[in-house]
């Protein structure tokens, strides 16, 4: 994030023009200053998406807390409790390989390179290069004369 962009956007609001291709390109120029679009980029990304995942980490909870209460526990818990657990286990595998699933489609080194290339150069990129670039990094852009929302497709 460019904060020194930004302080000046919130003491100097940012002004979106009425003409349509206009304020268009006026709010990508703006996104781009408020957000320098560097990639973050390193091998431990899909562990760390693995590791915070919650619904990954509840089953892993309920997972525990089934371990915990064999204690002590009869035949017919504990046959209820293995049946619940390989239930558990297999969400969990099934969790672990969507997450692995998403991390392989993320974005290549060379596609990082080429959008890199872009921004670092972005005074000198021609219009639909740019445009090109945003689509690639930008979801949706809503904006009203008080209000610039952005979603980024990662």
């Amino acid at each position: 994030m460019n904060g020194e962009y930004v302080d000046n956007v919130l003491e100097n609001p940012f002004q979106i023009p009425d003409n349509y291709y206009e304020g268009h390109r006026s709010v990508y120029g703006h996104i781009l200053k408020i957000d320098s679009h560097m990639p973050f980029v390193s091998e431990r990304i899909p562990a760390l998406a693995e590791y915070i995942n919650p619904e990954r980490a509840q089953t892993e909870a309920d997972i525990e807390k089934l371990l915990d209460t064999l204690t002590g526990a009869n035949a017919t818990l504990i046959s209820y409790a293995n049946g619940k657990i390989e239930e558990l286990d297999a969400k969990r595998q099934s969790l672990i390989k969507a997450i692995a699933d998403m991390s392989a489609g993320a974005v290549s080194t060379d596609q990082i390179k080429r959008i890199s290339g872009y921004l670092n150069n972005w005074g000198n990129v021609a219009f639909d290069d740019r445009r090109l670039v945003v689509d690639g990094l930008i979801s949706t852009i809503r904006a009203t004369s008080e209000d610039v929302s952005v979603e980024w497709k990662f």
